[in-house]
């Protein structure tokens, strides 16, 4: 039984495709893993600067709000605390149950003093984290 050429054809784009998206997340991957080692080696403002250029290298041909996340958490490192707020609030737009990104921006908005932000974020976190069984 033969396949018609259109459904080769079709076959062979899908195929291309998946190769396409999988590159790009190995290279989003590729960049988050140098963002990750730059930042955690003593976060000087050079090597912030450097792993923030990774990470919104990472974010580029990415859905994947991961880059975000760790952006947030590199300016929390870092000591600024009001530039953690703008990417931890895109990530909660996005995904509105990642709890890490609540959690984080409990964290960015406290340590800058925004408590009307820190008691959303606050309510958003407790609504999201697990239950803890009691005995």
């Amino acid at each position: 039984m033969t396949m018609s050429t259109a459904v080769r054809a079709g076959l062979v784009v899908v195929a291309v495709a998946a190769v396409i998206w999988l590159g790009l997340g190995l290279r989003a991957s590729r960049f988050e893993a140098r963002a990750i080692a730059l930042a955690t080696h003593h976060p000087t403002p050079p090597r912030v600067a450097a792993s923030l250029r990774e990470l919104i290298d990472a974010e580029a041909n990415n859905a994947d709000t991961r880059p975000l996340v760790l952006q947030g958490e590199l300016f929390l490192l870092s000591g600024q605390p009001k530039r953690a707020i703008v990417p931890l609030r895109e990530v909660t737009r996005r995904e509105p149950e990642n709890f890490d990104a609540w959690r984080l921006l409990v964290n960015a908005a406290d340590l800058s003093g925004n408590r009307a932000l820190e008691a959303t974020a606050q309510r958003h976190a407790l609504a999201l984290s697990p239950p803890v069984p009691t005995q």
